[in-house]
């Protein structure tokens, strides 16, 4: 320790002002104040605090405030003070000799740009908070989407069944058209073998071979109409199944999204609380 008087150590502090301005990475307005008035005082380049030598301290000042205490103190100004934010740190010049607080060492920071910073920041945060819930209701439409076409496309699969039942009902009808025509057949053969007296039987035998054409154009009919539907079907079918997997492949998307925006939502957070600690 140098056994320096107050005098020597005020004017130690002094001689170095023209160097203080150079520790700081932004740009400030900086002082040397005695107990009573500032001594030394330099604008900031970027704004206007109206710094004079020999203007005397304010009893409020954070100045007075660390002379007072011996420990550093902290002011801040809002917008309507200077036209923009400020805060202001004084630190108390003591003698470690003497023990006096002989002035103190005043800078003054524009929170301009932090506190458009920290706008930023906020605006961030909430879009990436909508973003986060817009994502988590599009994966949950998507969910239930995808649940809806797989009950589509069970019901589907059912009818396909049916329409596969139905062709066993057309076979056997075929069948039946078949041998009932075939019964026709042979009845008329034996109509005819009986000559006079099979004429009425005749009739009735070329109704039963009428009837079993009928029966068979009619299950052909059919049968061509259940061929349409079944193609229609299985069009059906294959749409539902790409459309499910793009669904499911969509909520997966929409899951990753919302997880990328609760990260973003807490580096955001982060970056916020990490503005604060800097002006602070």
């Amino acid at each position: 320790m140098m056994n320096l008087s107050d005098e020597e150590f005020f004017s130690a502090v002094k001689a170095s002002f023209n160097v203080l301005p150079e520790l700081f990475l932004s740009d400030v307005g900086i002082s040397i104040t005695d107990r009573e008035k500032y001594i030394m005082a330099k604008q900031p380049d970027s704004f206007n605090l109206n710094l004079s030598v020999g203007t005397k301290l304010a009893e409020n000042s954070a100045a007075v405030k660390a002379i007072k205490t011996k420990k550093r103190q902290m002011a801040r100004w809002p917008k309507e003070v200077f036209g923009f934010p400020v805060i202001a740190y004084s630190i108390p010049l003591v003698n470690d000799f003497t023990g006096n607080c002989v002035g103190t060492i005043s800078y003054v920071v524009s929170l301009e740009n932090e506190n458009r910073m920290m706008q930023m920041v906020d605006e961030l945060k909430d879009l990436s908070s909508e973003l986060a819930a817009s994502s988590q209701e599009l994966a949950s439409s998507t969910e239930e989407l995808s649940a809806s076409t797989q009950n589509i496309n069970d019901l589907v699969n059912k009818t396909k069944t049916g329409l596969a039942s139905m062709d066993e009902i057309l076979k056997y009808i075929n069948t039946i058209s078949d041998t009932t025509n075939l019964l026709g057949l042979n009845a008329a053969i034996e109509s005819a073998r009986a000559g006079e007296y099979g004429k009425s039987f005749s009739v009735v035998s070329q109704e039963i071979r009428k009837l079993a054409s009928n029966s068979k154009d009619s299950a052909n009919q059919i049968n061509t109409t259940l061929g349409e539907q079944k193609e229609n079907i299985n069009n059906i079918i294959n749409f539902i199944k790409d459309f499910s997997s793009t669904s499911e492949a969509q909520a997966s998307q929409s899951q990753k999204i919302a997880e990328s925006s609760e990260k973003l939502s807490e580096l955001s957070l982060n970056l916020l609380n990490v503005s604060k600690n800097t002006m602070e």
